[in-house]
């Protein structure tokens, strides 16, 4: 019985094996287009998490086009950041446009991901930069294309408070606090720099209220107001929140996932 185990163990690791060799087989450079679509500064990733203290990240937008008869591996370990300076950066992680885990693709097709490099917040990354693909199956290099204007300032967005005031109701189905807690409406400024490269968001998602003791999210706002505020442009309304009594006001943020991040202090 242990030998039979043995032997169909030696024949899967075999069978494994003659794969490995089968999906290594070298592709030809000429094979590959390695096409960079965009570049954006961020100061967090998909999921909110802040880069480490003094860098930012790089996302790279790319599509890479598969010209052999065999599917090509994009697994996030073959790509790297090479700066004009000869500093190289290794990959977070890379997706799929769409969300999707990025694996591999099919022979005489393309596809287009997107990959983050936590880099230092100071570089000034031009289109000398490359993103490098060195798999086992084949290498390719393309120069960094499309970077954003306004790229060397991510601040792209100012936000000023206007006024403020307390108030135990709300103005959307007759909210009340919870006890102990009051509603904060808060009259601000959102302007969008001439540097940025396209309309910036209005909705609350993308604001928060902090205190002394944590954050708040709006409860409910202003609705007669436009979707996007154009670039050079501002627009000023309110949201409000709830907040305890006792609360000691701190700031208001609002931040995109770091795109065009803007706070304004009580």
């Amino acid at each position: 019985m242990k030998k039979t185990i043995a032997i169909i163990i030696l024949n899967l690791i075999l069978i494994i094996t003659i794969s490995g060799c089968i999906e290594t087989e070298p592709v030809d450079p000429g094979d590959i287009t390695l096409t960079v679509d965009n570049v954006e500064k961020r100061l967090y990733d998909d999921n909110g998490n802040p880069a480490f203290s003094g860098n930012i990240f790089l996302y790279v937008y790319f599509t890479i086009k598969n010209d052999a008869d065999q599917e090509l591996s994009t697994r996030a370990i073959w790509f790297e950041l090479d700066s004009e300076g000869g500093a190289t950066y290794e990959p977070h992680w890379i997706f799929g446009v769409g969300g999707s885990t990025a694996k591999s693709v099919s022979k005489g097709a393309s596809s287009s991901y997107y990959i983050a490099f936590e880099i230092p917040e100071n570089s000034e990354v031009t289109t000398s930069w490359t993103l490098d693909y060195d798999g086992w199956q084949s290498k390719k290099s393309t120069n960094l294309a499309n970077i954003q204007s306004g790229f060397q300032d991510i601040y792209l967005a100012t936000l000023t408070i206007d006024d403020y005031y307390f108030s135990d109701t709300g103005d959307y189905f007759y909210q009340t606090p919870s006890e102990g807690n009051t509603f904060i409406y808060v009259n601000f400024t959102l302007s969008n720099s001439e540097d940025n490269d396209k309309p910036i968001s209005t909705s609350i998602i993308y604001f928060k209220l902090y205190t002394t003791d944590g954050g708040y999210s709006p409860k409910w706002g202003d609705t007669d107001i436009p979707d996007t505020i154009n670039i050079g442009s501002e627009y000023s309304w309110y949201l409000y929140f709830e907040i305890p009594e006792d609360a000691i006001l701190d700031k208001i943020v609002y931040d995109i996932w770091g795109i065009a991040p803007a706070e304004a202090f009580f």
